[in-house]
């Protein structure tokens, strides 16, 4: 649950907030960068957390790596303002990023790491790159892009209606792009969604579907 905020249009103050935030017991959960404005959302927790920026994406790959070698994941990633910022944290599921300029190669690298158990939970866009984070996952996932809004909410209902939920969304180069989840992993709803007209490439444990993007 989100306990507290962060609200401020320049960077290195928001950065000092963010210390003042761990110094109360808060870990950083998520970033986001609108209207020129950084804010940051806080929740109570005990575990380790911390966050590297760059204004470079190659830089900022090298400090994930750091960051995986202090045993912390990638979370979180927002791009704003000319600046790469990512959100660390501990999790005991293997953790993994993609990214390419390419939408299309950007889908299949992310059908790729769902080959090795890994799905997308958080996408950013930014300077003309795809960026995506990937965790192990025993959940019901999917994603969908569209450049017509319309219809990105179309599937966006359509998810809702399988019991998929929007847990994050994204828009770049004149593209919608949304990620789903379910906690659910039934049979019965599995089957259910195999036989459906679905407009996402759905995950099923184990599996992958692609039903009609």
């Amino acid at each position: 649950m989100i306990s507290a905020y962060s609200l401020n249009d320049n960077f290195d103050e928001f950065s000092e907030e963010i210390t003042a935030k761990w110094d109360r017991g808060l870990e950083l959960v998520d970033v986001d960068y609108v209207d020129e404005v950084w804010l940051g959302e806080f929740q109570e927790t005990y575990s380790a957390n911390a966050y590297s920026t760059s204004d470079n994406l190659d830089t900022f790959k090298e400090e994930v790596k750091q960051r995986w070698g202090q045993g912390l994941d990638l979370v979180d990633v927002e791009y704003g303002d000319g600046i790469w910022f990512g959100v660390f944290g501990e999790s005991p599921e293997n953790n993994a990023y993609t990214s390419n300029d390419n939408l299309d190669e950007f889908t299949k690298q992310i059908q790729q790491q769902r080959e090795e158990g890994l799905v997308l939970v958080d996408v950013e866009y930014g300077d003309g790159v795809w960026f995506g984070v990937l965790t192990e996952s025993l959940q019901r996932s999917g994603y969908s892009f569209n450049s017509d809004l319309d219809e990105f909410t179309g599937q966006i209902q359509q998810g809702s209606e399988q019991g998929l939920d929007l847990v994050d969304v994204e828009y770049g180069d004149g593209v919608w792009f949304g990620v789903f989840e379910s906690n659910s992993t039934s049979d019965d709803e599995i089957s259910d969604l195999v036989g459906s007209n679905l407009s996402l490439l759905l995950y099923l444990p184990r599996t992958t579907f692609g039903l009609g993007i």
